[in-house]
């Protein structure tokens, strides 16, 4: 596996791998007719048009299969393609994200929807921790805001101060 910035060659795989994971797992979560309401307009063709550049792909044998898009200190969304989820390719598309952000800030963040246990234990499991809950605009669903501080940040907290 290989892991990359995006090229403009790329956006209608990204486009096809955030559609291909909302439909297999968002209905677990989100009511059919809030779902669709939200895909209308092709919503998804846009988010990846408009934010192609910020993301970075998992490649396997020269196929696209799982994409990261960042924005400032946000992770602002992971895609794994439902046929290769479970091989720890999201995991190592997030260590990736997680580097390159913490390379420019010393706290990082994400949101995820509050029903989305899966993606929530995902993130909980690598480190991320609940930090404020509101209502998603485009869908009124609850969604968490995660943190995660720089390894650097967590230890130089956590290190005694020298009073001598």
């Amino acid at each position: 596996m290989t892991i990359r910035p995006a090229r403009t060659a790329d956006r209608e795989a990204l486009a096809a791998i955030v559609l291909a994971a909302i439909r297999s797992s968002f209905p677990t979560f989100l009511p059919t007719d809030t779902l669709e309401r939200w895909l209308a307009d092709d919503a998804v063709g846009k988010y990846v048009a408009s934010r192609w550049e910020s993301c970075h792909v998992a490649e396997e044998a020269g196929e696209v299969v799982a994409c990261c898009f960042t924005e400032g200190d946000l992770l602002d969304l992971l895609m794994v393609h439902p046929g290769r989820q479970g091989r720890g390719i999201g995991g190592a598309l997030l260590a990736d994200a997680e580097a390159r952000l913490f390379e420019a800030h010393p706290v990082i963040r994400l949101e995820s929807f509050a029903a989305n246990t899966a993606a929530n234990r995902f993130y909980e499991a690598r480190g991320w921790r609940a930090s404020a809950r509101k209502a998603d605009p485009d869908t009124g669903a609850e969604v968490v805001g995660f943190r995660k501080k720089s390894p650097a940040e967590s230890s130089a907290a956590a290190e005694p101060i020298d009073r001598t």
